[in-house]
């Protein structure tokens, strides 16, 4: 199956992509509007024959937005939409990111992408473990 993780921000949202096994940062989207960045991520939908859309909620007051912007998408690119417990996966992206050496100006430009990986992953786990 084919998935595209998301981690929704205000102004930047961070995508990853699986073909069910494991996750690979994709790209990071800067937003302009909600609806120009659902937009986009529809278009990549299309691209990538993407069958899932996983949203990460942390729990914040956030995930209103964030389930607004799932149902956005399920709409407009006509594809399924689960969310999974993202809590401190954007830290979490950070740590692995100095960890692996990576530069400052490198970990800020694909924070976002990173976390969108770590999303996914935790999904395709679950699913896994089911």
């Amino acid at each position: 199956m084919r998935l595209l993780g998301v981690d929704f921000g205000k102004s930047k949202i961070g995508l990853a992509y699986s073909e069910g096994i494991l996750a690979s940062p994709l790209s990071v989207i800067p937003v302009k509007s909600q609806k120009k960045a659902a937009v986009e991520i529809t278009a990549i939908c299309a691209r990538l024959s993407i069958e899932k859309i996983v949203l990460g909620l942390s729990g914040g007051i956030l995930d209103k937005e964030v389930v607004a912007f799932g149902e956005t998408l399920r709409r407009s690119a006509n594809v399924s939409v689960d969310f999974v417990d993202e809590a401190f996966t954007s830290r979490d992206a950070v740590t692995k990111m100095v960890e692996g050496n990576t530069t400052k100006k490198k970990r800020r430009e694909f924070e976002d992408a990173v976390a969108a990986t770590l999303i996914l992953n935790t999904y395709i786990e679950n699913q896994n473990s089911t």
